[in-house]
């Protein structure tokens, strides 16, 4: 072997994408767009790396998602977790084995923890292999993370584009000095250290576009699951449930509606895309930007693209949803959360259900397909609030529906009030969201319902969502094939043959 293909092995850097949806036995088929950025930055930077979702299962066998079986799925994680032979960490094994890599990189993020932990015990059967932890969950429970799991030999707090690939040519110097890498978290001896947040990257559009061929399989993928995009960073609400706020602290930054269209430009031209959507927390936050983005795909593709966005009921009006509909957007993803307007007050939403009724009949009248997002076992909730939001969904009768189950996640306002209340261990132990997620039904944080009242009210909230989400109407099956593209055909098809 020459020298300099021996340096580049021995350089050789993996970014994992735990499973969680694949162990309950859901098949997800996206795309870790954290993951790519960072991959990216650290291939311009000269390094042989590629990113592997473990989360992604090609087989065509994963179940199709309804509300009922979400909920119901979080008892199949907790027996693949410990399962040696789940094909998830058999894939994992087999590409760690091939791929060779000398440092590991795993994204955290707090309902996930224990397949992380999982993980780190697969990555370190060869000791020698430098295990690096970042992410949500490690943004902020950094030092306990590196407490808790003595596996990991580094960590990242906040955005990492440019401290990894700065870390990482410390890392290989002679004598490495860590105390200069802002956002690391390192061991000295018995002692963790943390040398600072890093700064926050304000000018998203330095950033390269997300390399798709650094991903392990990527030619399995669909192209429109190869098309997701991010336009921005962080959210100005402050949603009491929500990770966004300790995470970006209502801090929004913007990606230019030009350098956006580069990276579209990029999926149609490198895979043929006819179909895409954005992760955003909210999507339509800054109109100038969200009408120039729609002026510019209209005047290059008119509405031969399909695509959809996620944003907040304040952030639309008759202007925007002109914009989105004549550029192409056929689907808008809102979140209700509740049909209790005191619940609303209480967890800062910012919204109310006029509002929501309002947009609501905005969006049918411009011709979109209408998604809401909804949650129920807040710690406030009643027992008529929980009835206002299921008589509430019944009036909005949204296309589809998501129906979450109250989980407190670390960083949030509302973690801190179920430890107040008493609802919750504060030492609690990061395995108790084994059982406990944003879908189980075996998450229960509320002192004014009884826990088998609850269970009823939410049975008959997952029936409802699950039922008016399946119901199929003229306005729905237009909609839907409005939508539909070759790869979503394909997906469908494969599904239904698996079942047979």
């Amino acid at each position: 072997m020459d020298k300099d293909r021996g340096r580049k092995i021995a350089k050789r850097i993996l970014l994992i994408n735990p499973p969680y949806e694949r162990l309950k036995g859901f098949s997800v088929e996206s795309i870790p767009l954290g993951l790519l950025y960072l991959a990216t930055a650290l291939d311009r930077a000269g390094y042989s790396v590629k990113v592997y979702d473990a989360d992604t299962d090609f087989s065509g066998k994963g179940l199709a998602y309804t509300n009922l079986n979400r909920a119901e799925s979080q008892k199949s994680y907790e027996s693949s977790l410990k399962d040696g032979s789940h094909p998830s960490w058999a894939g994992l094994r087999r590409v760690i084995d091939e791929y060779r890599p000398s440092l590991i990189g795993v994204t955290m993020m707090t309902p996930v923890h224990s397949s992380c932990r999982e993980v780190f015990k697969i990555a370190k059967v060869n000791p020698d292999v430098v295990l690096i932890a970042g992410g949500p969950h490690v943004t902020i429970a950094g030092e306990r993370v590196m407490r808790d799991n003595p596996e990991i030999d580094f960590a990242f707090s906040g955005e990492a584009e440019y401290s990894l690939p700065e870390f990482i040519k410390v890392f290989f110097d002679k004598a490495p000095d860590f105390s200069k890498v802002k956002g690391l978290i390192y061991r000295e001896g018995e002692t963790v250290c943390f040398t600072g947040k890093a700064e926050r990257i304000d000018d998203l559009d330095a950033l390269p576009i997300p390399d798709r061929e650094l991903l392990l399989e990527r030619d399995r993928y669909g192209r429109d699951k190869l098309s997701f995009m991010v336009g921005s960073r962080g959210c100005p609400f402050s949603c009491a449930f929500c990770a966004s706020v300790p995470l970006w602290e209502r801090k929004v930054r913007l990606r230019s509606p030009q350098n956006i269209m580069n990276e579209l430009d990029h999926l149609v031209d490198s895979y043929n895309v006819r179909s895409f959507g954005f992760w955003d927390d909210t999507f339509t936050s800054n109109k100038r930007c969200i009408m120039e983005f729609c002026g510019l795909i209209r005047k290059k593709y008119g509405s031969k693209l399909s695509w959809d966005c996620l944003t907040n009921v304040n952030c639309l009006d008759e202007d925007v949803l002109k914009a989105l509909r004549h550029s192409g957007c056929k689907r808008i993803k809102i979140g209700v959360e509740s049909g209790s307007d005191d619940i609303l007050r209480k967890i800062k939403k910012n919204i109310t259900t006029e509002q929501v009724m309002k947009s609501a009949a905005l969006i049918r009248k411009y011709g979109f397909w209408l998604h809401a997002y909804f949650m129920v076992g807040m710690p406030y909730e009643t027992e008529e609030d929980l009835r206002k939001t299921i008589d509430f969904i019944k009036q909005l009768d949204p296309d589809s529906l998501n129906l979450c189950t109250f989980t407190p996640y670390p960083g949030t306002e509302l973690y801190d009030h179920v430890i107040e209340q008493g609802l919750m261990r504060p030492d609690c132990d990061y395995s108790f969201y084994d059982s406990a997620g944003h879908h189980s039904t075996d998450s229960f944080f509320m002192k004014d319902i009884e826990r088998e009242r609850y269970r009823h009210l939410l049975g008959e909230a997952l029936e409802l969502s699950t039922e008016i989400t399946n119901r199929w109407t003229a306005r729905k099956l237009l909609l839907k094939a409005m939508m539909a593209t070759p790869d979503k055909i394909k997906r469908a098809a494969r599904r239904v043959l698996s079942l047979r």
